[in-house]
């Protein structure tokens, strides 16, 4: 869909000033993810103005009642010197293989955990409440099963106790920053819009903070659907991981779902992620990096100021439509497909997780290329 069109769409793209090109920049609590200056520096002159960072709760309160800002205190300082603005992600709640909590944090009941993990929110944002405005809450809690079946959380947690805890999250950051913006963090999986409406009746979002691992076209179309229903929408994930593509299809992915993101009237992007990561667990990944692990630039680092050219000139040629993005539209029709897969994966999914050797063998599986294309073809299908 052409700019020159877009005046005649029932909801309208936000101004080209105050769309957000940003990287995750921080999201896992590992040391080689940690970013500084030169990061910060490189990533100003990548045509993102923008990071989405994770105010690990594991970083900062390592131990009960003892609070460490000083990485954060750091980054957001450099970012603030550069001119780039942060996007706040907090309470990710992940305790397997990328743990995120405090290892204190894994004993207590959850009456406990909430009271904590509602101070420790309120101590984050009353401390940069003054230099960020934007906080996501929690990490894709509508996707616990694929977490779960990856090792990244150790447990399928109930709606209702997960609800609860973002509620208390939510509390904590409005408790520090009374004017902060809450986004509703969710994965573009199926039962994602009933998920919305149930997560209403716990938490007082003003937007959605969307994370996609679709094609521009699936992308676009949802984000389309949820304009629609008068929900904001900022895309906070969305990335190719090289393990299983070309570089250079991951520089067309970039460009492609930054711009479709804009014409369908979502508020910004974010890139996952920024660079390639070789303590991940699974090969996927550690290669969805726009740099690689020794610092040298992938093709869609620069991408990033293709697509912020082309939407501040407002110079929108037709997107090339791929055979696989028509096939993917064509997928998310047929919704029959993705219920049932989804349903055998939840009856599955208990034996994952409970029993080892079975979940060993997932991952093992999630490190061959040809079963990690199969799935991320589903995946960019909409399934």
């Amino acid at each position: 869909m052409k700019i020159a069109l877009l005046a005649l769409m029932l909801v309208a793209s936000p101004a080209t000033n105050d769309f957000m090109i940003g990287i995750v920049a921080y999201h896992i609590p590992f040391e080689s993810y940690k970013i500084g200056s030169g990061d910060i520096a490189k990533i100003s002159g990548s045509g993102a103005g923008w990071m989405a960072v994770d105010f690990a709760w594991k970083d900062i309160e390592p131990e009960k009642s003892i609070f460490d800002f000083s990485y954060y205190d750091a980054m957001v300082a450099e970012a603030g010197k550069k001119g780039i603005r942060i996007f706040a992600r907090v309470g990710n709640g992940y305790n397997g293989i990328r743990s995120t909590v405090p290892e204190w944090s894994q004993s207590l009941s959850r009456e406990e955990y909430n009271r904590h993990i509602e101070r420790y929110a309120s101590a984050v944002a009353e401390r940069y409440g003054d230099r960020i405005d934007y906080y996501a809450i929690e990490n894709e809690p509508n996707n616990f099963l694929l977490h779960a079946l990856s090792g990244w959380r150790t447990a399928l947690l109930p709606e209702k106790e997960m609800l609860s805890t973002m509620r208390a999250i939510t509390r904590g950051v409005l408790k520090g920053d009374e004017s902060a913006i809450i986004a509703l963090s969710i994965s573009l999986s199926p039962g994602y819009l009933e998920w919305i409406e149930r997560a209403k009746g716990y938490i007082d979002f003003d937007l959605i903070a969307l994370n996609a691992y679709k094609s521009p076209a699936v992308l676009g179309r949802e984000i389309e659907r949820m304009r629609a229903m008068g929900y904001r929408v900022v895309v906070l994930e969305t990335g190719l991981s090289t393990f299983y593509r070309s570089e250079e299809e991951q520089a067309e992915f970039v460009k492609n779902a930054i711009i479709t993101s804009y014409n369908a009237g979502a508020e910004g992007v974010f890139v996952y992620t920024y660079k390639d990561n070789e303590e991940e667990a699974n090969a996927k990944e550690r290669s969805f990096g726009l740099i690689r692990s020794d610092g040298t630039e992938k093709q869609a680092f620069k991408e990033l100021a293709t697509a912020r050219e082309i939407i501040e000139n407002e110079v929108m040629d037709e997107l090339h439509e791929s055979i696989k993005d028509r096939l993917s539209i064509l997928l998310l029709e047929s919704k029959s497909a993705s219920i049932m897969i989804n349903l055998y994966l939840y009856m599955v999914a208990s034996l994952f997780i409970s029993f080892q050797p079975l979940q060993r063998l997932y991952n093992q599986l999630m490190d061959h290329q040809s079963v990690s294309r199969l799935v991320n073809s589903l995946n960019l299908a909409g399934i």
